[in-house]
């Protein structure tokens, strides 16, 4: 099983709670040698250590990531737009899930009356 069904019969790592991993985890195979010899080996998944600018919280943030979550950052438009509306993506997190408390803190109270908070639908 891949993906989303493989996330709900485990728990995140430990490491993946400290960074954003975003349902990477350590992966279990065998090396094959010419003879057909198998030796068991781990996948580690791809992790960097990045910097991200948050406007909301108007500092920089270090964070270790994996290249999967550089590219769901990418594909939201900036980090902010990720922490706020993907959390299905960080929930194993809790480094995301403090930073996105802290963000929701510090953003102003949603108009009663205007339709321009349509974006971010919980407020």
């Amino acid at each position: 099983m891949n993906g989303a069904m493989d996330m709900l019969g485990r728990a995140a790592m430990n490491r993946a709670k400290r960074g954003i991993y975003v349902g990477k985890q350590v992966r279990f195979g065998n090396n094959v040698s010419f003879s057909k010899r198998r030796t068991r080996r781990t996948f580690q998944p791809n992790v960097q250590t990045k910097t991200f600018y948050s406007k909301i919280l108007d500092r920089e943030i270090q964070l270790r990531v994996t290249a999967k979550a550089i590219r769901c950052i990418q594909k939201a438009g900036n980090f902010d737009t990720f922490i706020l509306e993907k959390e299905h993506l960080t929930q194993d997190s809790d480094i995301a899930q403090k930073l996105r408390k802290e963000m929701l803190c510090k953003l102003p109270p949603a108009p009663k009356d205007e339709k321009v908070w349509t974006k971010f639908p919980y407020y």
